[in-house]
């Protein structure tokens, strides 16, 4: 959100780490991976610097932030909730969870699913095409899909292979064939 961007940028520049040289994009985009996706920073997207010298100091910075203002990004509500299932437990009152555009889950989310259905002993619904995952750029995971079968052992799977688009063309087109 712009005020994360706000945040991260005069941290960096009160930090004095060669902000005018980075994108704010490309930063405010490798702290969430440090966060969401469990990823180290990518060095190789910027030539001649070394990157997590820059970023790994404003992401310490930018988490004391959060916490001394008693805030959470988004990352954070999902970090969080996984922290608290683990700790704490939840009540066991969720009979189905049910997760739409599973493909574009990054592992964060995948991991906040697996730990609520664990904890809550729930059925998962999931709905999902590994050829439609659009969210790459913000750690989604379309092998999370892909996988669905081997991290939910015992789930049934049932395919759609072809959409209601495709099925009434066909019933159209065998009616007027008649």
């Amino acid at each position: 959100s712009g005020a994360i961007k706000k945040a991260v940028k005069d941290i960096a520049k009160k930090m004095n780490r060669g902000f005018e040289i980075l994108d704010l994009e490309l930063l405010t985009s490798e702290i969430s991976a440090i966060k969401l996706v469990n990823k180290k920073p990518n060095i190789n997207t910027l030539e001649n610097i070394n990157f997590l010298n820059i970023v790994d100091p404003i992401f310490r910075f930018y988490q004391r932030f959060l916490s001394r203002n008693h805030l959470i990004d988004f990352n954070d509500m999902i970090n969080k909730a996984i922290e608290q299932i683990e700790n704490e437990g939840i009540a066991n009152n969720f009979k189905y969870i049910f997760v739409d555009e599973y493909q574009d889950m990054s592992y964060k989310n995948f991991q906040f699913i697996k730990t609520l259905k664990t904890a809550c002993n729930a059925n998962l619904v999931v709905v999902g095409d590994d050829w439609q995952s659009i969210y790459s750029w913000r750690g989604a995971d379309f092998t999370n899909i892909l996988n669905f079968e081997k991290d939910f052992p015992g789930a049934v799977v049932i395919k759609l292979e072809q959409n209601l688009q495709l099925f009434l063309q066909c019933q159209i087109d065998n009616f007027l064939s008649d």
